[in-house]
């Protein structure tokens, strides 16, 4: 597509440390202990030999080296070379190891503002090195021809659905949100072969977001799934992933590290279609915007 230029980066390139997380639900027991391992102390395991991090994650060399395979690297020496960069990298950007103690009352307002400004920016920073341009660029360009859009999420990712819809009726694509899970099954038994369904969870495993997005590639729609979890159920309907890159404290799952880097790649989406679709939605825009003009008071 010629709005994305540059060189496409291949999930396997993006920072081990952000994909690990994600991951960790699809792993089986022996991979992810080793996973955690890495989480716990990376800083450690890149200096570890594939026998000291075998021993210390309770399993073989074996094992190690099929969890290197299995994040998409080629053996270990890739993964301590990969582990290092990225600790490299966080140190140098000043990113904190832990994220959430804003919540300690004891915290001045400065502490606040500057851990849920790391939180954010950094949530955006690695949403952007980690995003799949391969499938992004095959999302706009289903959007962009398709007869209708189907958009499913609930509770907060619900508000960022309705988002989208109101943004893509403005540039005279057909869109509905749907947040209520009756309204979402309905709705995908709907499509067709010239549709497009896009579920937006952060967990990936929120069951009526999972159930509508699988019922609509069922019914031959492309299905989009915008997650933090590629190995959810939600992903697993997908035909299209587009992974976020935020890791929220469990003591703020609410947190808006992971709305924000959801709303990040809608806004790549909306953006992109728009691009290709100029003429119709400079149109589009005129034309609402004039709509509501005289609704606003005047200055």
């Amino acid at each position: 597509m010629a709005l994305l230029t540059g060189e496409i980066p291949e999930v396997a390139d993006a920072a081990v440390l952000t994909r690990l997380p994600g991951l960790l639900p699809t792993l089986r027991s022996s991979e992810r202990r080793i996973a955690e391992a890495i989480l716990d102390d990376p800083q450690a395991v890149s200096r570890d030999t594939i026998e000291q991090l075998a021993a210390r994650c309770g399993t073989s060399k074996t094992s190690v080296t099929r969890f290197c395979r299995t994040i998409g690297l080629a053996g270990y020496t890739e993964l301590r070379l990969a582990l290092a960069g990225d600790v490299g990298r966080r140190r140098d950007e000043s990113w904190r190891a832990e994220l959430g103690s804003s919540a300690d009352p004891q915290n001045p307002a400065d502490v606040v503002v500057d851990e849920l400004l790391t939180a954010n920016v950094r949530a955006l920073t690695e949403t952007v090195r980690t995003l799949d341009r391969a499938a992004l660029a095959a999302s706009v360009d289903a959007l962009a021809s398709a007869g209708r859009i189907d958009l499913y999420g609930i509770g907060g990712s619900g508000t960022v659905a309705a988002d989208l819809q109101r943004r893509f009726h403005r540039i005279g694509r057909v869109a509905h949100a749907w947040s209520e899970s009756h309204d979402a099954l309905t709705g995908a038994a709907m499509l067709g072969a010239s549709d497009v369904a896009i579920a937006l969870s952060h967990t990936g495993e929120t069951s009526e977001v999972a159930a509508a997005l699988a019922l609509a590639r069922d019914r031959g729609a492309t299905t989009i799934a915008v997650t933090n979890y590629p190995g959810s159920a939600v992903a697993a309907a997908a035909d299209l992933v587009l992974v976020t890159a935020a890791h929220e404290e469990r003591a703020r799952a609410d947190g808006l590290a992971g709305r924000h880097a959801q709303m990040f790649v809608v806004d790549c989406l909306y953006v992109l279609v728009a691009g290709v679709l100029h003429d119709e939605s400079q149109s589009g825009l005129r034309r609402t915007s004039e709509a509501v003009r005289s609704t606003r008071r005047a200055r």
